[in-house]
């Protein structure tokens, strides 16, 4: 007979493959392991023996079995009692430093006895199976590597079942997949997993807990994430060598999350040069941070006469805005930029802060139990981002086309200005949508209904007002009152600041479409990758000078490098879930159930991805709702060394196609940053 079995489980690979040699070594470590037998890789050669040269799948699945194997396989079958099996690849190509192909082959559990042949034969077929294929592939060997065997044990239904991995004695990971487990299971499981690791290296296996005691189903060398380096910030020219900025610095993630071209690199240097804001602001590596200016603050105002102040300079500012051209002059476009921006950052920007922080500290002090309903009690009800959800619920529930346009165009006049990132090299929702286009608008599903806002906001304020007593209900109403206006005008500087910068980017533009058509760009958008002294220079001289084409280039490769070296997150704010290790920036692509990606710039996200997805998939990052630090996902990405966070709860929701992210899988953070266009 052409088919051997093996049991007991032997303890080399070489012989039943990976995971039946990790029950055996398992078995000889003392732990308790299912009772099975190893179908051998005689098995699946005696199905391949016609010698068809185009092995697939339906080759195995359609040939006929060897010989008596039925009748020996249904022999091996009884004597364990049992009604269902687990049925598992157990192939040369997993379970081994080298390559571990987390869930790449099949494996089929609760298989009832009548069926464990079809669970034999569709284990072997997936070693032919497309991501087997890309896999070894990948791994520079054939895809029937020798030995390819089936383990067949019985199946456990167990109360809990997780994984467990151990770098270190100090360095454990138990993640309970399904179930509970007590304090004192944990602690045996601790102890079994850092006993394998100091006899074998570090390891991860697979346990099941049937009520009375662990079974261990697995165990196969771990590679932990490596320990994140210290940041090491890319080039941002040529010229200086990047350096690494001190504690006291903190990166503005909230504001301006993605790296800056070079020409808003420029706008930077020029305000930290001409306008004083109370604090400094630098650049590493292409991204903005910033520190506190103790002895220097901006020109401080009480915070109670912020609204006054504010439309007193948006009315200076609307004046000044009127002056300047749809093609302004570079020269005068900054003008304007930095006459205002003083007071738009540093003064009202300090006075929204120091507002809000009244609020929150009276709160935090007199009323803790109500600390919750801060960020609650200070919705603003009247801002530009209000302003914002009236106007496109206007254009959204337009009766007809006609009237969408007009409600569209009035929604452009005022919020026209607004880029997707804050970045003068971002398009405006002026330049992005036409009037033909306005049937695409976002639906809002996802957005809040402004009247449930409310609502929950004044419950909010409410709910804080019960938690003190009644001689301080006075002072609260007026630290809420300033606490709101601060709210309210810490959204709309935003909205100033964005027409405040548009001149700037339309003289830009305007520069860039004259040197395209001179030839000196290959194209107009490609001025906002040069740096904004050299573009000044260029635009004061009679004849541009030559070289502004190679800053350009090198100023696209610097941004494409930035953009995949993100500092460290620290104290962001996201989608929080298991990382695997890595940082990088990319564009969001939401992946459907059976559909492919290969593109190396994505981050894909999804409500969870079939390991037998995986080796067909290209992209930058994972991002996955489901699974946990030790799943088939976050395994399969450590091995790739791609960074991926898995376990995101309401990822495919919050994120949509096209958005901007930073995937910080050190952190296990996933931040937006910026919206689709």
């Amino acid at each position: 007979m052409p088919v051997r079995f093996t049991n007991p489980l032997p303890l080399e690979a070489h012989v039943g493959g990976g995971k039946a040699a990790s029950l055996a070594l398992l078995q000889a470590c003392g732990l308790r392991t299912p009772p099975g037998f190893v179908c051998t890789d005689a098995l699946l050669r005696a199905l391949l023996a016609d010698g068809t040269a185009n092995l697939t799948p339906e080759q195995v699945m359609n040939a006929p079995w060897p010989e008596d194997f039925i009748g020996e396989l249904q022999w091996r079958l009884q004597p364990f009692g049992s009604t269902t099996f687990a049925v598992r690849s157990s192939f040369a190509g997993e379970d081994n430093a080298r390559a571990l192909a987390a869930g790449v082959y099949e494996s089929c559990v609760n298989v009832d006895t009548a069926d464990v042949p079809a669970a034999v034969r569709k284990v072997l077929a997936s070693a032919l199976a497309p991501a087997a294929l890309a896999y070894a592939q990948g791994h520079t060997r054939p895809p029937l590597h020798a030995p390819v065997c089936v383990l067949v044990h019985p199946f456990i239904a167990g109360q809990a079942w997780g994984h467990a991995a151990a770098a270190a004695h100090n360095d454990v990971t138990v993640w309970v997949g399904n179930g509970t487990l007590s304090a004192v299971q944990t602690a045996e499981l601790e102890h079994a997993v850092t006993g394998l690791a100091l006899a074998h290296g570090a390891c991860e296996i697979e346990w099941v807990h049937d009520g009375e005691a662990f079974v261990y189903l697995q165990w196969r060398p771990f590679t932990p994430a490596t320990p994140a380096p210290p940041w090491r910030p890319s080039a941002q020219s040529r010229d200086a060598t990047p350096v690494a900025p001190s504690d006291e610095w903190i990166w503005d993630v909230s504001h301006n999350p993605a790296p800056l071209s070079p020409a808003q690199q420029g706008l930077v240097a020029l305000v930290q040069q001409v306008c004083d804001v109370g604090f400094d602001q630098e650049l590493f590596g292409g991204y903005l941070f910033y520190r506190p200016r103790a002895n220097r603050p901006a020109p401080a105002i009480d915070p109670a006469a912020i609204d006054e102040r504010f439309t007193n300079l948006q009315s200076r500012a609307d004046a000044d805005l009127a002056t300047l051209s749809a093609q302004p002059a570079l020269e005068a476009a900054l003008e304007v930029f930095c006459k205002h921006y003083t007071e738009l950052v540093g003064t009202i920007g300090a006075a929204v802060k120091q507002g809000r922080q009244a609020f929150e500290s009276f709160v935090s002090r007199h009323a803790p139990a109500a600390v919750n309903e801060i960020p609650w009690a200070l919705q603003p009800q009247n801002s530009k981002a209000i302003e914002r959800q009236h106007f496109l619920e206007r254009v959204r529930t337009a009766a007809d086309d006609q009237a969408r346009a007009h409600a569209w165009h009035a929604y452009l006049q005022l919020f026209g200005d607004e880029p997707s990132l804050w970045d003068v090299c971002a398009p405006t929702l002026r330049e992005q949508v036409r009037l033909t286009s306005m049937g695409n608008i976002d639906s809002g599903a996802t957005r809040p209904r402004l009247d449930v806002a409310m609502l929950r906001a004044q419950a909010a304020i409410m709910r804080i007002r019960a938690a003190l007593p009644a001689s301080l209900h006075s002072e609260l109403e007026v630290l809420h009152a300033t606490g709101l206006a601060c709210a309210a005008r810490g959204e709309d500087d935003d909205w100033l600041y964005a027409r405040l910068q548009a001149p700037v980017r339309r003289a830009l533009l305007a520069l860039g479409e004259a040197w395209a058509a001179q030839a000196i760009l290959d194209q107009a958008e490609d001025v906002f990758f040069v740096p904004l002294p050299l573009v000044r220079d260029a635009a004061a001289q009679p004849q541009t000078p030559a070289g502004l084409r190679q800053a350009a280039a090198f100023g696209r490769a610097a941004y494409a490098a930035q953009m995949l070296n993100p500092p460290p997150t620290k104290a962001a704010t996201g989608l929080r879930g298991h990382g695997t290790g890595g940082r990088v920036v990319g564009v969001v692509k939401l992946l459907r159930p059976g559909q492919g990606c290969n593109d190396s710039g994505a981050v894909l996200i999804a409500k969870s991805i079939l390991p037998t997805e995986l080796p067909l998939l290209s992209a930058a990052a994972f991002v996955v709702e489901t699974g946990g630090p030790l799943d088939h996902v976050a395994a399969q990405a450590r091995e790739r060394g791609m960074p991926a966070v898995v376990g995101v709860a309401g990822a495919t929701v919050v994120l949509h196609e096209g958005d901007l992210v930073l995937v910080d899988a050190d952190a296990g953070v996933v931040v937006k940053l910026a919206h689709a266009t």
